[in-house]
């Protein structure tokens, strides 16, 4: 049971270059300035709202389920045109339960090379079966909605629409299970990368106020933050940058270079090289405008305690990271939140 099936990330040749040309469409300069600003303004109105609600409460509670309801439902939009709710919920969807023990699933499968065979007879191997036919049926369910709502009228452009006018090499279309391996393979990067940085960047800024003081300093001496500013806040980048450094959201996603090359507007590679890949604008994009609205808004604290008692890494002064394909912290991220005045 393949999960991601043949999706960009697990595939090469022909079919991986008709998905790269599809998702190519829709992460332009003219999309960011439309849909994809209007998918991550439309979301990051619903997390203020969410954020303010749950300062208003004066309890403690975890910030990073709301960093991946936030990525999911601003995801949503942008592949399928339409939020899924996340952000509504109080509880998070089946959907991204299943997601998340899948995932799990899959890092266990870098140790366990015989896991076609093992998990036939395990309680893991049962679960993950359980737990993909979940992601299936929410995806499929997607696919058809569209298919039953384009039927004589002209789709709207999203990823969905863009994969289901997609033709390959010898001219088919995608199966109703290559659209499902796309977009199921876009939204493990959507969704969890974003989400992950998010959370261990907020650790790092709750954790040295000098830091934060110096992004509201850049704030409060910039223009609004869209997609033709974001750029401009040279030290809220430097701390994304530096974030996605120390916790590099996919460390099993790597590239061993067949030849020597120059990678654009980076690094020359050389045979053999050892290379991890991290996409960026997007991510970016979405991070830059989250890291804002906290730091502009809200006085965010650590819960009572909190530090004195989370599980440590041995190795550096950080929570403790969770065994996934990704790299998300492993206990929840405990904050207090305050409404700052005039906001």
């Amino acid at each position: 049971m393949n999960v991601l099936g043949d999706g960009i990330f697990t595939t090469d040749g022909s079919i991986w270059s008709a998905q790269r040309k599809a998702t190519s469409k829709i992460f332009t300069a003219n999309a960011f300035r439309g849909l994809i600003t209007d998918s991550v303004d439309e979301t990051l109105a619903k997390l203020r709202a969410k954020l303010a609600d749950l300062a208003s409460s004066g309890e403690a509670f975890d910030l990073r389920p709301l960093f991946f309801a936030f990525t999911l439902d601003s995801f949503s939009l942008l592949a399928f045109g339409t939020a899924i709710g996340a952000l509504s919920q109080d509880t998070p969807l089946p959907f991204a339960t299943a997601f998340d023990y899948v995932q799990t699933g899959m890092a266990r499968r870098f140790f366990e090379p015989m896991w076609k065979v093992t998990e036939r007879y395990t309680e893991e191997g049962r679960r993950m079966k359980e737990e993909t036919s979940v992601i299936d049926r929410f995806v499929y369910d997607l696919i058809e909605k569209r298919e039953r709502a384009a039927e004589g009228v002209e789709m709207k452009e999203d990823l969905l629409s863009l994969y289901m006018k997609l033709r390959l090499d010898d001219g088919s279309k995608l199966s109703k299970v290559g659209i499902r391996d796309s977009v199921l393979n876009l939204l493990i990067a959507g969704r969890d990368t974003t989400a992950q940085n998010l959370a261990w960047i907020s650790f790092h800024l709750l954790t040295r106020p000098e830091i934060l003081a110096k992004v509201r300093h850049e704030l409060e001496n910039s223009p609004p933050v869209t997609y033709d500013t974001f750029k401009g806040l040279v030290y809220l980048n430097a701390v994304f940058n530096e974030g996605v450094r120390l916790h590099p959201a996919v460390p099993t996603s790597s590239w061993t270079a067949l030849g020597p090359d120059k990678i654009a507007n980076g690094p020359r590679v050389e045979a053999r090289d050892f290379a991890t890949l991290i996409s960026k604008t997007l991510a970016t994009f979405e991070s830059i405008t989250v890291l804002s609205l906290l730091a502009e808004n809200f006085d965010l604290s650590l819960a009572t305690g909190w530090l004195e008692n989370v599980e440590m890494a041995s190795t550096e002064q950080t929570p403790m990271y969770a065994f996934s394909l990704t790299l998300p912290m492993k206990h929840p991220l405990m904050v207090h939140a305050r409404v700052r005045e005039g906001r």
